[in-house]
């Protein structure tokens, strides 16, 4: 009998803690331990990589680097107790505060970079040499802030933006330091992370990752590898990506992140994809794959064009390149979402693959259509949620006025006819039913959102796609997540067999950088410290 799983989302940054956003931290600890309570099987999380347009995570600087806001000045072992109470926010703990985060994030990873010995500098510098990215990743950055942040296709420096070896080995010789500090701060966010992993992993909990199909123009992905992507010869893209019209946006999407050269990256036998999804592996335990139906086909709009309308379909790399990850990555669990629109050919690419595809139960429960795909009729090698990062909560969007389908909603997931479907809070009735329903699918892998769980309403949700505005700001208390009714989640695992914890031993046992990586137990011991008081942790 295979096993059933479940899962829930809650991003780092959504975290409890002192610093206006979630950190690997202590608190994070304290929530492993919680969703360890209901037998959480999955922690599933949005990508690592350092945000930049709207503080989304899935526009970032870098394919491969790692949020350094996540790092917990406590956990430095560099800052004394005192200088990391100087760093707290005062400010509501139920959003995060970005404009905060920047500058105090800064202070506090400047002063701890500062603290370094002469032997720990050695290492730091020793971790990038064993990171083909982080190089490029620190220049690209260094470079940024020299010109107050402008992107890269618009640097004054012709050199620079085309990438001229000759003129970034002066840059470097001349930013030195800069260039440690991006250093020290991946390498602290690798080490940090490594250990908050290991104690949730010894828990019985996996991490799923999340994997963007694109990266952003203004990346370090795109200035220091134009060959990758449908550039001129200027390094100008020739289209961009984005999704057709359709009935919900009579325009399309156009989100203007640059297209990749598929017969570029064939020839390269898909080296940079395999190193990026390796990259993921070392961090998660299994990978969601955000728009892969763009590996079947995908839209290319255009460059210069106004809406998404001008685009036109193009052939994706399909299985050559799955077939590609799969003989680099034996058994990697990765999910492909699956959703919007899914032609003959994704569903035959899908099939092909082996990876489980998704099913959202709002989605699936939004129109009743003849034939369409419904919860019952999920399968084994399937994911199903509740809504992911992108849907409302289910308190939310069954408050919708344009939706028409609420009471078959409510009879399809056995909602008593005496309970006020209205009610939200820890014991919403409605959430409960709908988490059950989902739970019974017969998908491998259920997952709500924390918001789900403790039954919030529409104002925390996480994002609105198309918006670039209030997103990505939601934050739970801790003092929340610890009267919530862990004991609840931890019955309807049992009663629909979803109690499996994440087990090490079925998982996929990689070397990937394992003889290079960060111990997370070698901690800086001369410390420089500011007083006798020893590390930041409590």
């Amino acid at each position: 009998m295979n096993k059933r799983y479940n899962g829930v989302i809650f991003h780092i940054t959504s975290l409890p803690g002192p610093y206006g956003i979630g950190t690997f931290s202590d608190e994070a600890e304290e929530v492993a331990e919680l969703l360890h309570k209901g037998d959480v099987s999955y922690w599933q999380v949005l990508p690592f990589t350092p945000p930049s347009a709207g503080d989304s995570p899935y526009t970032s600087y870098s394919a491969f680097a790692g949020c350094t806001w996540f790092i917990d000045p406590r956990r430095t072992h560099l800052l004394t107790k005192e200088e990391c109470e100087q760093f707290r926010y005062e400010g509501p703990p139920y959003e995060v505060d970005y404009d905060f985060v920047r500058q105090n994030s800064e202070a506090y990873l400047r002063l701890a970079f500062s603290r370094l010995t002469p032997d720990q500098l050695e290492e730091v510098r020793s971790f990038s040499a064993r990171e083909p990215w982080l190089p490029e990743y620190a220049m690209f950055m260094a470079i940024r802030e020299h010109y107050d942040d402008l992107p890269w296709y618009e640097w004054p420096d012709d050199k620079l933006r085309m990438h001229d070896r000759e003129a970034l080995l002066a840059f470097a010789e001349e930013h030195r330091e800069e260039l440690d500090f991006t250093y020290f701060c991946q390498w602290e966010f690798r080490r940090q992370w490594i250990q908050l992993k290991r104690h949730i992993n010894g828990l019985g909990i996996g991490i799923i990752g999340d994997v963007p199909m694109y990266v952003a123009h203004d990346s370090s992905d795109a200035w220091a590898n134009p060959k990758l992507y449908q550039f001129d010869e200027e390094n100008n893209p020739l289209a961009v990506a984005g999704v057709p019209p359709d009935y919900f946006s009579e325009d399309g999407q156009l989100w203007g992140n640059p297209l990749y050269d598929w017969g570029y990256h064939k020839k390269t036998e898909y080296e940079w994809w395999i190193e990026r999804l390796k990259q993921c592996f070392f961090l998660y335990d299994a990978v969601r794959i955000d728009h892969f139906r763009a590996f079947d086909s995908y839209w290319a709009v255009p460059a210069g064009s106004e809406t998404a309308k001008e685009g036109r379909w193009e052939q994706g790399p399909g299985m050559d390149l799955i077939e590609a990850i799969n003989t680099a990555i034996p058994d990697a669990h990765i999910i492909a979402e699956d959703l919007g629109i899914v032609t003959e050919g994704v569903v035959e690419l899908l099939d092909q693959s082996g990876y489980p595809g998704m099913m959202v139960m709002q989605f699936a429960l939004g129109s009743f259509e003849p034939g369409q795909r419904m919860p019952h009729r999920s399968h084994e090698n399937q994911a199903i949620y509740t809504g992911t990062h992108d849907n409302n909560t289910v308190l939310g969007w069954a408050s919708e006025d344009e939706y028409f389908h609420r009471q078959q909603m409510l009879d399809y997931i056995g909602f008593p006819e005496n309970e006020d479907w209205t009610v939200g809070g820890l014991h919403a009735p409605l959430n409960r039913a709908f988490i059950r329903q989902t739970w019974a699918a017969p998908a491998y892998l259920a997952v709500t959102t924390i918001q789900d769980l403790l039954g919030y309403g529409a104002d925390t949700r996480m994002n609105i796609p198309g918006t670039k505005e209030g997103n990505w700001t939601f934050r739970v208390p801790l003092d929340a997540l610890q009267r919530s009714d862990w004991d609840w989640l931890a019955y309807m695992n049992l009663l629909f067999d979803r109690a499996y914890p994440y087990d090490e031993m079925d998982a996929i046992e990689l070397s990937i950088h394992a003889d290079e990586a960060v111990d997370p137990d070698t901690l800086p011991e001369e410390a420089a410290m500011a007083s006798e008081e020893g590390s930041g942790e409590d």
